[in-house]
């Protein structure tokens, strides 16, 4: 009986692309199951849960993760003071508008890419949260035309 060592080139090839054949199947099973996501997106959504210290009971396995812990805990009418304790732990954020009138914010995690990351929208009006949209990876509804990078600035009693 021959051991793999002792197999000749054109067989160890041969041996190569039988294995490559068996795995194409199951890569793209993976792909079907998971679409356009990141293999590693749960795995980035778990550590970022870890570091806000967020307790993952409920959320997980959630595709949409922090937007729905957000979703749950920002209330109507908080103080963007409020809204930037709250939410953390983001890759970029957009600023629109004027935050003494009609405001948002795009917040973007786990990548910088409009295409690729899970991004929502933080809605002001007179420096208080109204609502929070979120949107599908696969239809891109948030605008980002004339928006600046970076928060609102604003001061420990309001806007600066």
């Amino acid at each position: 009986m021959k051991t793999i060592s002792s197999l000749d080139v054109t067989s160890k090839s041969c041996l190569v692309v039988l294995a490559l054949i068996l795995l194409l199947p199951l890569i793209f099973c993976w792909y079907l199951a998971f679409g356009n996501e990141p293999i590693y997106r749960p795995l980035q959504q778990r550590t970022l849960a870890r570091r806000l210290g967020i307790e993952t009971e409920g959320y997980f396995p959630h595709p949409n993760f922090p937007f729905s812990y957000y979703h749950d805990r920002l209330e109507k009418e908080m103080t963007i003071v409020e809204v930037h304790q709250l939410i953390q732990g983001y890759t970029k954020v957009l600023r629109c508008g004027v935050i003494n009138d009609s405001a948002r914010e795009i917040y973007y995690y786990y990548s910088n890419s409009d295409y690729s990351a899970l991004r929502f929208q933080v809605e002001y009006y007179k420096g208080k949260f109204v609502w929070l949209q979120g949107e599908d990876e696969d239809w891109r509804t948030i605008r980002t035309e004339n928006c600046e990078e970076g928060r609102f600035p604003v001061e420990p009693d309001g806007v600066r």
